[in-house]
């Protein structure tokens, strides 16, 4: 069974309706395809509320302890900090049934009071909190609540854990690196498997995938051009990955990284490891590269190819033109071509919709 919006099941009504007045199918077929779906509840303001008042809870007791901290003995700190905590999880464990709900939000204090301890005891025993390794136990404690509880927002927060993981490295070892992969990989099986693709956790995959293949990179101190290579055939990947939930989606994703890094590629700078006529050529037949593809596109994939073109020729006329005319002439032309790949983007985009 399928869990999908109420607004995506109304529309799957609409046309399983048009079709039985096509006869097409009969009322007995569209009764047995509604039994593949489940409609998912909506966000109820309770819910909301709820949340918000488990986050203001946690940033209260972290501040509460944060301005007391030195004045209290080790022995209260590590009290009231474990205390806090497993007092959170028992009373979110016993309202589970009843109301579950209010369940959940003591489930996020707990969570909030637990990243907060890991911080606090963690100064108890040394001069300088090390942020990797306790957002790394932070996802630790997170990961099995999120597996349990099939939450969403907790999901996001173990992403939120293994991205400050991953961003404060510093000088971490090759093990300690490549130990975030499987954090990230497991990310993106939950998702698939038992949040049905959740298009906010897949963003977050993504994310968190680039995040690490530049830190990766940046161990081995790997040229500028290298890591933007991989992350430039990552965007392809994503560009051609045939998702059936988020096609649209996966795609743009695939745009925005091709967009971001084509235009690096496409400059002298990124391959500033080479001789500077090396670097030119090379950047030459990249570009080469990029307008085929993108050109290529226009028939399978007009909107994005539109994107990707209009990236190819700002990039090459500000590479080609920013030192050879008076900047006040270079602005307005830059700015009539993004008006007019502009106009081309909304006047293809409106076809595309009358089309469908």
């Amino acid at each position: 069974m399928k869990i999908i919006t109420q607004k995506h099941f109304n529309d799957i009504l609409d046309e399983l309706h048009y079709l039985e007045q096509q006869h097409v199918i009969s009322a007995e077929q569209i009764q047995a395809a509604k039994q593949h779906y489940q409609v998912k509840p909506p966000l109820s303001i309770l819910s909301i509320i709820l949340t918000v008042g488990a986050i203001l809870i946690g940033i209260g007791v972290l501040i509460a302890v944060s301005t007391n901290w030195m004045y209290l003995a080790a022995i209260t700190k590590f009290t009231i900090l474990i205390g806090a905590t497993v007092t959170s999880y028992v009373l979110a464990f016993s309202l589970q049934t009843k109301f579950e709900r209010t369940s959940r939000a003591l489930y996020y204090v707990a969570v909030f009071i637990a990243g907060a301890s890991l911080y606090f005891i963690e100064g108890l025993y040394t001069n300088m909190v090390n942020f990797t390794t306790t957002a790394l136990l932070w996802a630790l404690i997170i990961a099995p609540l999120a597996y349990f509880l099939r939450d969403i927002f907790l999901s996001l927060l173990f992403a939120v854990a293994v991205f400050i993981a991953t961003v404060n490295y510093y000088d971490a070892s090759l093990f300690y690196i490549s130990s975030l992969l499987p954090f990230i990989a497991a990310l993106a099986w939950f998702n698939m498997r038992k949040l049905h693709n959740n298009a906010l956790l897949l963003v977050a995959v993504v994310a968190l995938t680039i995040m690490w293949l530049t830190t990766f990179g940046d161990y081995f101190n790997a040229p500028t051009y290298s890591v933007l290579l991989v992350v430039f055939g990552f965007g392809l990947t994503l560009f051609f990955t045939r998702s059936a939930q988020h096609a649209t989606l996966t795609r743009w994703l695939g745009t925005a990284l091709l967009s971001f890094t084509g235009a690096m590629l496409m400059s002298d700078f990124s391959w500033q490891s080479f001789h500077q006529t090396t670097a030119t050529t090379l950047s030459i037949i990249f570009t080469i590269g990029f307008a085929v593809l993108a050109f290529s596109l226009l028939r399978t994939a007009h909107l994005q190819a539109i994107v990707l073109i209009a990236v190819l020729i700002i990039t090459v006329y500000t590479n080609y033109t920013f030192d050879l005319i008076p900047k006040s002439v270079f602005f307005v032309v830059a700015g009539l071509l993004l008006i007019g790949f502009g106009y081309w983007f909304e006047r293809t985009r409106r076809e595309a919709d009358s089309i469908d």
